[in-house]
């Protein structure tokens, strides 16, 4: 493979401009959109290139150090994603140094986890990602469905959304996704890129309030037309509700755009509590996008995720990882009153299994007997079940896309 050095962007402005060429023929944005992007973010501290041996850049990456609530508690996490490869740099493996370069990075940093959305999955799991939840598009058609109940709802004022809002949204919304399983703990790049602010003009926000407390808010913009008479399609980035009254409030709130939009599109999952609040239950999946997880610290990734109160048990997992080799070897894992540990142990392995195998058991995605079933783990039948149910959890979805 070709030595490559990964580093910041930095201010240097031809590298900037490599970007924007690179992420343009990736992504099909314009190059001045890409620039000017660019100004706006912390580059030093989102941003990373490859640079080839001649210093031309070879790849690119936005990474942002989050966090993911599973199971109620959040696991620390890095994301990775507008991964572009200039065409004349492509066929050099680019992209795998590009990657493994991240993980070490996120390693270093003490992060438990990786996540990303992939257009080529086959590369990911080259470096130990695997599917690991979804983001599911929801349709929901506006004219055709109405507030199931609006008991209470009178009771909730709805305002727009302000600048001074922010914090209070910032805190809100973490009190309300943390039982969501797979949803993320955003930073200062997670809430510019939902809000708009990188955009030439943020996008319209509303702000539920009930007894002067803010109960609820959604953030909004208008699509594409879709047809003579027919409206155009209302999209909703984010939408959070702490109680029955403010759910009931919102569905009355944006079904209100009868007039003017036809179709109402959620990224969110069907089990939302906003969907038991709609009168018919005609809405559908649009579209579903995989994200993959990569688990970059085994014992820290398990050390804090959440698990049921009601578990207690314990099995020895094999575990092989060929990029970070912390995480090889025969670790203990034991589940007791809603936490987990492992260590590393001499005992004979229950089970084995790759690092990438136990990503979706690890979100609760997938089960050990279903990666079973795949031929991904190997071990006792007792030991799987077990396995099955020391991780049983809500299939992981987020909103976000990245």
């Amino acid at each position: 493979m070709s030595e490559f050095r990964y580093q910041p962007l930095g201010d240097d402005e031809g590298l900037r401009s490599a970007w924007a060429r690179s992420g343009s023929l990736a992504f099909r944005n314009d190059p001045d959109t890409i620039i000017e992007y660019l100004n706006r973010v912390d580059r030093d501290r989102w941003c990373r290139v490859l640079l080839d041996e001649h210093g031309t850049l070879a790849a690119t990456m936005m990474r942002s150090r989050i966090g993911m609530f599973i199971c109620g508690q959040r696991v620390s996490a890095v994301s990775a994603g507008f991964v572009s490869v200039p065409p004349e740099q492509r066929g050099r493996r680019v992209s795998v140094a590009l990657m493994r370069e991240h993980l070490r990075e996120a390693h270093e940093e003490g992060t438990a986890l990786s996540v990303l959305y992939s257009a080529r999955a086959r590369l990911y799991r080259g470096v130990g990602y695997e599917t690991a939840g979804r983001r599911s598009m929801i349709e929901v058609p506006i004219r055709s469905v109405g507030p199931r109940s609006l008991a209470g709802a009178e009771q909730v004022r709805v305002r727009e959304m302000r600048e001074s809002d922010l914090d209070a949204i910032k805190a809100f919304y973490t009190s309300c996704v943390r039982g969501f399983n797979g949803a993320l703990d955003r930073d200062e790049w997670f809430w510019g890129y939902m809000l708009g602010a990188y955009a030439k003009s943020r996008r319209p926000g509303f702000v539920f309030e009930r007894d002067g407390q803010m109960t609820g808010y959604v953030v909004l913009t208008t699509g594409a037309h879709i047809g003579p008479k027919r409206g155009s399609e209302l999209h909703i980035y984010d939408l959070q509700f702490s109680d029955a009254q403010t759910g009931r409030a919102i569905v009355r709130f944006l079904t209100g755009f009868t007039s003017t939009r036809g179709t109402m599109l959620i990224p969110c999952d069907t089990s939302h509590p906003f969907f038991d609040h709609l009168d018919e239950l005609w809405h559908q999946i649009k579209w579903t996008d995989l994200w993959m997880l990569r688990v970059v610290d085994f014992e820290r990734a398990i050390r804090e995720r959440g698990f049921s109160d009601c578990l207690q048990g314990r099995v020895v997992v094999e575990i092989e990882d060929t990029l970070i080799p912390r995480n090889t070897g025969t670790w203990k894992i034991e589940i007791e009153g809603g936490q987990g540990t492992t260590t590393r142990c001499n005992e004979p392995a229950q089970l084995r299994m790759g690092i990438d195998a136990f990503a979706p058991i690890f979100s609760g995605f997938a089960t050990a007997s279903q990666m079973c079933l795949n031929g991904r783990v190997q071990g006792d039948a007792a030991a799987i079940r077990k396995l099955d149910g020391l991780f049983a959890a809500p299939t992981p979805w987020m909103a976000d896309d990245f």
